[in-house]
């Protein structure tokens, strides 16, 4: 459910930043679209279709600024154009093809599981981690993609 514009202002003003009518616009985008992983390009197309239309330079700002607080997180996969997200507890790991640039989000992580749970073992304390698997997709294997 996406929050309202007063929760937006308080978890804005929470992390340091004023609420500012860009930052709550942008920062809105992602609450309204909580599982999507945008390209600032998508977001700019979000805000345009909601009659909010944002200079480019504007926009990359409020979206370092959002990714400095933690409120959004920034992922570069693959080749393609850096991807956003708000930020939750969860984490994603993703398959990418190396052939077309499709990227599937792995909804089931067993692997990224069991490097915490070695982890733990071990001592370590996790701070963060990102688990990307190369290949070819369904479809480009089928067309003879890249061999290994």
């Amino acid at each position: 459910m996406p929050a309202s514009a007063m929760a937006i202002s308080h978890e804005l003003q929470a992390s340091g930043l004023r609420a500012t009518t860009a930052r709550q616009l942008v920062l809105a985008v992602f609450e309204r679209l909580p599982d999507s992983q945008l390209t600032a390009d998508e977001v700019r197309a979000h805000l345009a279709g909601r009659g909010s239309p944002m200079p480019s330079a504007t926009l990359y700002r409020v979206m370092v600024q959002l990714t400095s607080v933690g409120l959004i997180r920034k992922q570069q996969i693959g080749q393609g154009a850096c991807l956003f997200e708000l930020h939750r507890a969860d984490r994603r790991d993703h398959l990418v093809c190396v052939d077309c640039g499709a990227i599937v989000e792995c909804e089931d992580a067993p692997v990224a599981a069991c490097a915490e749970a070695q982890a733990r073992r071990s001592g370590y304390a996790v701070h963060h981690h990102k688990f990307i698997v190369y290949g070819s997709c369904g479809a480009c294997a089928a067309a003879g993609g890249s061999a290994p």
